[in-house]
């Protein structure tokens, strides 16, 4: 029983912390708990994946920067620049999703 009440508030702030921030997209959060605490290989795994999901999306974001920058350079008809752009505008979009 004593586990049980010892894991509750870390367990808490770290379904807390994943479903208001992560769950948002909030990508810089830290898991954390005391030294020797039990949920250690918990918060190492979830930093694990925060982490590649910010680098991951890093990437995505350094693709759309320099989609936006080339694609005022492109000469084409004007059907595929409004494309272009439209992408463009919808991928930034999506990348503010996150905070990095």
């Amino acid at each position: 029983m004593w586990a049980v009440s010892y894991c509750k508030g870390p367990l808490h702030r770290i379904e807390r912390d994943v479903r208001e921030k992560v769950g948002e997209g909030n990508l810089t959060v830290k898991f954390g708990v005391r030294k020797g605490d039990e949920l250690k290989e918990l918060t190492d795994a979830l930093n694990g994946m925060v982490e590649g999901l910010k680098l991951k999306v890093g990437r995505v974001k350094t693709t759309s920067e320099e989609l936006a920058s080339h694609a005022v350079n492109i000469h084409a008809d004007n059907d595929s620049l409004k494309k272009l752009s439209e992408l463009t505008k919808r991928l930034e979009e999506t990348v503010k999703e996150f905070r990095l």
